[in-house]
């Protein structure tokens, strides 16, 4: 009967510990330039056992001023209400978003700071223009 008992409750911690590191996860985000004036960037949160669109909520883009990200001014952000979508392209509205800061022009040979929030999981990405936008 203790043996049992073990295996239960050893079965039951297996679980439960595999659920929970399930559960926690990021967005892994990737950035393609091939459009300077409207770089897009993909994303996708990473579980341990397979990968999926997000439902997201939020994303924002900031410039970085001298190493620090400049949170008080957006140059764009957006919000929904946990919107599964795995790509997109600066200052295009995708469907079912609202304009929370509108697109402002992106400059040449700049960093910038993307942040992408999604239920449960979030992620960022720093990236630089190039220099002859």
């Amino acid at each position: 009967m203790n043996k049992i008992r073990i295996i239960l409750l050893s079965v039951c911690v297996l679980t439960l510990t595999l659920f929970m590191a399930g559960c926690s996860y990021v967005i892994e985000i990737t950035y393609d330039n091939n459009d300077p004036y409207a770089p897009t960037f993909s994303f996708k949160e990473k579980h341990i056992l397979f990968d999926w669109k997000p439902s997201v909520r939020e994303i924002s883009f900031y410039k970085i001023i001298e190493g620090k990200v400049d949170y008080a001014n957006p140059l764009w952000s957006i919000e929904a209400d946990g919107i599964k979508i795995d790509k997109i392209s600066y200052g295009i509205l995708p469907k079912g978003f609202r304009i929370v800061s509108p697109a402002k022009k992106l400059t040449p040979s700049t960093k910038y700071h993307l942040f992408v929030s999604a239920w449960g999981s979030g992620g960022y990405i720093e990236f630089q223009t190039p220099g002859d936008i």
